[in-house]
């Protein structure tokens, strides 16, 4: 076919040819990012965030030779390793590591980094967008026992700094309390608030979170026992609200039918002032539950709702968020199994799947995406697995990875830009060694081989790019596969021929692999 002769079929079905939308669900795996430390010791990421400009940035634990320190990473949007910074002296806590450290970005583009380091407690890190640290600042309670650590972290619209953690109040290491920090963007402190639970006794806080009005709420589990009127001798379920002075506006508490163990495992708003708190109760029939509860801005109960699960087991609620229509999903695990649930804003079950993990995010159309580990499907020690629900409830895709050592593959946390790419980072054993390196992994939404304009359709225009990357030498499309509707891997004639047999004549489909999995 001559390039005369392809113009003039180009003309004369210009008109005449109605678009093919070709979108559909599906990621491709944009790229895998690992990071082992120089001493080929223990890393493992457990938090991640991005900024505006699409960066992604990860932090957790890194072997120094001698400790753990706080490493954190700055990656660019194609996977590329900005910088890399590194706060020494850092102490592996063990027991739920990940709860540990934290991240967030502020609206600036500054990122804050909290963790737990030897002889320091409590360490809240500042980094400009660049790397350069800003500040430093440390909370140690008066203890040689080492149990101050950090829980949670969140920033305001202002770029106040809030911190909560479990710090040892007494200094000999027999009971332990809430720690509320605010700090000002600049570093300085603002204001600490100590809550010693309902007994004085063993206290700690899991989740902070922060209003529009600056109200800061603090969620997590306090030891009750006699002292306390009506009380089991076990934890409940609390629940703090801060002014943005500090002083306490309200305290409220959950105990599960059992009188058992029953603690809060992650903190949500709404924009109108609503807390929702997701956590665990326990009872000798079903073991460990997942509990949801809803309070209104004064601190009333308005709901509290228990899921027992497929079995009689460990029950884990590891993350939670809320909708544009306060429905509320809840994420976790039950030993090997997961699960996911979503209720509405009145409490009511709306649906409830199999699948679910350590970290739970929406996107601007309300579908949710899940991070965590998957134990049954390729092998015991478990793999990564990412997956998105439809708002209701439909699996939409589901990828895991299963690392080079085929052991130990750990998702603790993800996040989605706006484009539709999901960024998830954890832990993951290589070939050759029996312990963990940083894992980072960009998924992509899949493409479709032939829709060389990106406008989501198969048409015409998409037929004279072709013939002119080919025939006019235009730069060939970025990935190929868009332009190798054939698959035979070369980009020629023969594919000018085939993609405009598919439109002109309903040929077929251009072929789809690697990125162009649409």
């Amino acid at each position: 076919m001559s390039e005369k002769y392809l113009r003039a079929i180009v003309v004369a079905v210009i008109v005449l040819c109605a678009g093919v939308n070709v979108r559909a669900e599906g990621v491709y795996e944009a790229w895998v990012a690992r990071y082992n430390d120089p001493y080929g010791g223990e890393d493992e990421a457990y938090a991640l965030e991005l900024d505006v400009n699409g960066n992604i940035y990860v932090t957790g634990i890194s072997y120094s030779g001698y400790g753990h320190d706080i490493c954190t990473i700055k990656y660019f949007p194609n996977g590329d390793t900005a910088w890399m910074r590194r706060f020494q002296y850092g102490m592996f806590h063990g027991g739920d590591t990940q709860d540990l450290y934290d991240m967030e970005v502020d609206g600036a583009g500054n990122i804050l980094v909290v963790g737990q380091t030897g002889y320091r407690g409590m360490i809240t890190i500042k980094y400009a967008p660049n790397g350069d640290t800003m500040w430093t600042r440390q909370y140690t309670s008066p203890t040689i026992y080492y149990s101050d650590y950090p829980t949670d972290l969140t920033t305001d619209s202002d770029g106040f700094v809030y911190v909560t953690g479990s710090a040892d109040s007494t200094g000999d290491g027999s009971e332990s309390d809430f720690v509320t920090l605010k700090y000002k963007p600049n570093g300085d402190l603002v204001w600490t608030r100590i809550y010693s639970g309902l007994c004085d006794s063993w206290d700690q806080p899991e989740a902070i979170a922060v209003d529009q009005d600056g109200n800061v709420y603090v969620a997590g589990w306090s030891y009750c026992n006699i002292c306390s009127p009506g009380c089991d001798y076990y934890e409940d379920n609390v629940t703090v609200k801060y002014s943005p002075a500090g002083d306490v506006m309200w305290i409220s508490t959950y105990e599960g039918p059992g009188n058992d163990v029953d603690g809060a495992r992650a903190l949500a708003l709404d924009d109108s002032g609503y807390v929702y708190v997701a956590g665990f109760i326990y009872d000798t029939v079903s073991l460990y539950d997942c509990a949801t509860m809803k309070y209104s801005p004064s601190g009333d109960q308005l709901w509290a709702k228990i899921y027992n699960g497929p079995v009689a087991t460990w029950a884990i609620t590891r993350a939670m968020a809320i909708d544009d229509n306060r429905n509320v999903y809840v994420t976790g695990e039950y030993g090997a199994y997961r699960f996911t649930l979503k209720y509405s804003s009145s409490g009511e079950l709306l649906w409830a799947r199999p699948m679910g993990g350590n970290a739970i995010i929406l996107d601007n159309t309300n579908s949710a995406y899940i991070a965590g580990t998957d134990r049954i499907s390729h092998d015991e020690q478990g793999d990564y697995i990412v997956a998105k629900f439809s708002p209701n409830g439909d699996s939409l895709w589901a990828k895991t990875y299963d690392g080079p050592a085929h052991s130990w593959d750990f998702a603790f946390d993800l996040d989605v830009d706006g484009a539709g790419n999901v960024y998830v980072t954890g832990l993951s054993v290589d070939t050759g060694y029996t312990i963990p390196d940083y894992l980072t992994i960009k998924y992509s939404p899949c493409l479709k081989s032939g829709n060389l304009n990106g406008d989501d359709k198969t048409n015409i225009v998409d037929v004279v790019y072709l013939a002119n990357v080919v025939l006019k030498s235009w730069p060939l499309p970025n990935p190929i596969c868009l332009a190798d509707v054939n698959g035979d891997s070369l980009i020629t004639l023969a594919d000018v021929i085939y993609l405009a047999n598919h439109v002109f004549k309903r040929g077929p489909a251009p072929v789809q692999a690697g990125a162009c999995c649409d």
